[in-house]
């Protein structure tokens, strides 16, 4: 299996902007239509009765909107938000309707206070649309007192505004909308712009609600505000028009929200193909419990490779939640991290179809940790045979893959030496029969410039010697021949010699040795060959310091029962990606170098039983620190 075809498909195609501007603009040229027909037929007659029919549609798509969410929506808390706002859009739309201005049952005195309620829906209609938008599902309430408190609010506020009608401005007369009302449309129509850019990020989302519809219902709005704010006169044609793309608004509300509740439940399930029965809670978490028990990575996907379980090892691997993971496109957590796989070969007899695929893959998590995993994916079958699912069982192999390449390198430093080792023994004949002559060169020529090339051979086949003899430790490196030794003598044994070979370069040694002191066992030949080599590097590193320093003091950790020798310097420091590096054979920041003489340091440190730590700034210097046990420790 090819993790490239591990595509989702939804039964939903995606929107595009172009498919959605030519709906748009469809939409909108039947609506004029539409409009055109009812305000030269029903709207020339009878306004009153057009108003009302329109209106009601609308009530009618609210009310049934709340009932349907109420009984079929599974007391979830997210659709008992959007149905208690309906319930509120309903009720005050069905007062608007009832005093409407040219009504013939209105009552004496009530102009203009159906307007009143028009703004109230459109502010409860605004609300909804929000919660929406933004998703703010995060509170849940009881769904007996939502019911009481949205109601008892809707009606408690129709009824003030009934009573005491001259508490609330004027929003409209006889000559059409007052600049109050086109102020509080204006409002109402940057609410819904801001929620309509919102959206457009989401509108291919589909989970409890149809977001593209939702936007759909959000382009209507717009154009109706305008129509409304246009309107002059009630009876005007803007005014039929205004109300007509408010009946397409609400039904793409209807198509958004209402038809969510009745087909998304059946359309994730079908979706799914997995067939998996709902699962009591106590079950389900039982389940939960033990993939996360199991120590290897789990994942569980539907016939279309979409996510709908996995395990706490995921989790922590991948280094992902359950909102990044779940019903998510496997592809999508493919790209995610990274991934890239290399199937394995599988023993398979002929004309056999793999259920089982293997896979090395190689992923970067969200904080940028490389991960090496050995992925298993198995089929999930059905009785007839067909695949219903996919299981992914993996292994974090991080470490092993690491300790692989150790092992590698570890068995090329040991053939090289093999090698080495002969080459270098016949190399150094070589070397013995160059220096050999040319030393009688130094000693026999006349010529000035003869003697002084024979010199420069001389120097050469030295250094040559240095790096084989370094070469030949490493490969073959003498076990330490210990007994009781004092590093504060060893350390001041050497001072000396440090000090003129420093004196040349101009760097200043400086050596402080503890008083409190406790012997080591070790080698004072090989601790002095590691002193040596670590001054060495500590007064080369300080070549084009201007005032070089190197600090050398001594010291007893009494908590550990080691002595510490610290060998300071305030050179140009070392970068931590190279502090990593130190003591790998070959590897040096010098020209010259080889990198075998601090690896021998480590080997010779790590063989007394102590260890060698390094810290280092860049442009500040470095301190070495050679810890070794005491005698009563070893």
């Amino acid at each position: 299996m090819d993790l490239n075809t591990l595509n989702i498909q939804t039964k939903d195609e995606p929107v595009t902007f172009k498919s959605l501007f030519i709906r748009y603009v469809g939409v909108l040229s039947l609506s004029v239509i539409i409009a055109s027909v009812l305000y030269a037929t029903l709207w020339a007659k009878n306004a009153a009765l057009a108003h009302t029919v329109l209106e009601l549609i609308c009530a009618f798509i609210a009310i049934a909107t709340f009932i349907v969410i109420w009984y079929v929506s599974h007391h979830s808390f997210v659709y008992d938000i959007i149905g208690f706002g309906f319930l509120t859009v309903a009720i005050f739309n069905i007062f608007h309707i009832c005093f409407y201005a040219d009504f013939k049952f209105c009552f004496e005195g009530y102009f203009g206070l159906s307007t009143k309620y028009w703004l109230l829906r459109n502010f409860s209609e605004v609300m909804i649309l929000l919660i929406i938008s933004f998703k703010l599902f995060y509170f849940k309430i009881d769904r007996r007192v939502g019911l009481i408190v949205s109601s008892t609010l809707a009606i408690g506020l129709s009824y003030f505004v009934l009573y005491f009608p001259q508490l609330f401005p004027a929003l409209v007369t006889k000559k059409g909308p007052t600049p109050l009302m086109i102020f509080c449309e204006s409002i109402f129509m940057v609410l819904f712009l801001i929620c309509l850019c919102v959206l457009c990020k989401s509108i291919n989302d589909r989970d409890i609600l149809i977001y593209k519809d939702i936007f759909m219902a959000l382009l209507i709005v717009i154009p109706a505000k305008i129509s409304f704010s246009l309107q002059g006169e009630i009876t005007s044609f803007w005014s039929i028009l205004g109300h007509t793309f408010k009946v397409v608004y609400y039904y793409y509300l209807f198509k958004g929200i209402f038809v969510s509740v009745i087909t998304y439940p059946y359309q994730k399930q079908s979706a799914s193909n997995l067939h998996i029965p709902h699962l009591p809670d106590e079950l389900s978490m039982q389940t939960q419990m033990i993939m996360n028990a199991i120590g290897s990575i789990v994942v569980i996907t539907d016939s279309h490779k979409n996510i709908v379980m996995y395990n706490s090892a995921f989790e922590e691997a991948a280094e992902m939640t359950a909102k990044d993971v779940i019903g998510v496109k496997l592809e999508s957590i493919v790209e995610q991290l990274q991934l890239t796989a290399k199937e394995l070969p599988q023993p398979r007899k002929n004309g056999e179809i793999g259920h089982k695929s293997r896979y090395e893959i190689s992923v970067i998590t969200k904080k940028c940790n490389k991960k090496e995993l050995l992925a298993d994916c198995t089929l999930i079958l059905n009785g007839e045979q067909k695949i219903i699912g996919y299981i992914f069982v993996a292994k974090d192999i991080t470490n092993v893959k690491q300790e692989q390449q150790k092992l590698i390198q570890q068995e090329k430093l040991a053939l090289l030496g093999q090698m080495g080792t002969g080459i270098v023994h016949e190399t150094k004949n070589f070397l013995t029969t160059i220096k050999g002559a040319s030393q009688l060169l130094v000693l026999k020529a006349k010529d000035q410039q003869l003697i002084e090339y024979a010199q420069k051979i001389d120097k050469a086949t030295n250094e040559v010697n240095r790096i084989i003899s370094d070469f030949l430790s490493l490969a073959k490196p003498r076990a330490p021949v210990l007994h009781e030794i004092s590093l504060n003598e060893l350390v001041h044994s050497l001072k000396g010699m440090l000090v003129n070979s420093s004196f040349i370069r101009g760097v200043e040694v400086q050596v402080d040795l503890s008083p409190q002191e406790e012997r080591v066992m070790g080698d004072e030949a090989q601790i002095k060959q590691v002193l040596l080599n670590i001054s060495k590097n500590a007064i080369e590193a300080m070549a084009e310091i201007e005032k070089p320093l190197l600090k050398i003091n001594t010291g007893f950790d009494q908590t550990a029962n080691e002595m510490f020798i610290n060998i300071a310097d305030n050179g140009k420091g070392i970068s931590n990606e190279d502090r990593a590096k130190i003591g790998t054979p070959f590897f040096t920041t010098k020209k010259n170098g080889t990198g075998l003489g601090l690896n021998l340091c480590f080997q010779i440190i790590r063989e007394h039983g102590g260890s060698i730590d390094i810290n280092s700034e860049k442009g500040k210097g470095s301190i070495f620190t050679i810890l070794l046990p005491c005698k009563a420790k070893i």
